[in-house]
């Protein structure tokens, strides 16, 4: 069997994963053995207080190419220490994977790169069933993107080399890598398939209100929508006072003109909150520089 030439890079999160990221890494590097001749594997250890690490050092004893481990100065988040491992990363291609505790055939690892490669930039490596909530996040997102790319939950996924210095390109920082990628305009393909099982995602309400104002129309839709509904309601309260002013009846309903200035002002400070979150957004972005802290980078070889 003749192995793939090109440099490959896995990058891999852990935090607190001591029962799965030992065996989760090692099949990732047998597997990588028999299909690739260069690879490296970087391991974003998230500030794990277990002995997630100890147990990488133990099974990185027996490993022919070096372990890369990067940790965290704090807990930052797997969006933080996924940036972190992707900017070590010196590959051609480049897995991402987010989790030790998803469960996928190894043989996915070969198939999903020999799909993608010489056709899509971005590969994602999906279950057919997730779960309600990433559901309807994901059918949101996807319905008020605007573009081709359909993302969802995903075990894994493979990025070139060009698609990682597209979406740098774009912003240095990226809140959501996941939406980067799909947003950047490069080829991209979806493999789902029933032998995977994601294991529950734990993404933070923030990072994924952030993702569908910075990758979608949505705010700009709802804005539209509330400013529509503020419309009618003035053009309702003219057309109710110009029929009591034609009726010569006595204006008395104070109460009914405060619900109506309450539903504007309402619909004001909604717009505005929607304005600010996005100029807050902006500002980070080109603005903030440090993305994450790391305290040092471990390099493990025999």
């Amino acid at each position: 069997m003749n192995k793939e030439k090109a440099f490959i890079s896995a990058v891999i999160y852990v935090h607190n994963d001591s029962g799965t990221a030992a065996g989760f890494v090692e099949t990732v590097y047998r597997k990588f053995t028999e299909l690739f001749e260069r690879f490296e594997i970087i391991v974003a250890d998230d500030h794990s207080t277990d002995q997630t690490v100890e147990t990488l050092r133990q099974i990185s004893r027996d490993f022919s190419k070096p372990l890369t481990i990067i940790h965290m100065s704090s807990f930052q988040g797997k969006e933080a220490a996924m940036n972190a491992g992707i900017d070590m990363a010196i590959g051609d291609y480049i897995y991402q994977m987010e989790s030790t505790q998803d469960q996928f055939d190894a043989e996915l690892l070969g198939k999903a790169f020999e799909a993608m490669r010489g056709k899509y930039d971005i590969m994602s490596v999906a279950p057919r069933d997730t779960a309600l909530s990433g559901r309807i996040f994901y059918q949101l997102f996807n319905a008020s993107s605007g573009g081709s790319a359909q993302i969802g939950t995903e075990c894994f996924s493979i990025v070139t080399r060009r698609a990682v210095n597209r979406v740098h390109a774009i912003s240095e920082y990226l809140p959501y890598r996941k939406s980067a990628f799909a947003a950047s305009g490069l080829p991209y393909q979806r493999m789902c398939s029933d032998s995977v099982r994601a294991h529950e995602r734990n993404t933070s309400f923030s990072t994924g209100v952030e993702s569908l104002l910075l990758y979608t129309r949505l705010g700009y839709r709802f804005s539209a929508v509330i400013t529509g509904v503020m419309l009618l309601l003035a053009v309702a309260e003219l057309i109710y006072t110009i029929v009591i002013f034609c009726m010569g009846i006595p204006i008395e309903g104070w109460t009914t003109l405060a619900l109506f200035i309450t539903f504007g002002f309402a619909g004001v400070f909604l717009i505005m909150s929607i304005v600010i979150r996005y100029l807050s957004l902006l500002l980070e972005i080109i603005f903030r520089r440090q993305r994450y802290l790391v305290s040092d980078v471990e390099i493990i070889q025999k």
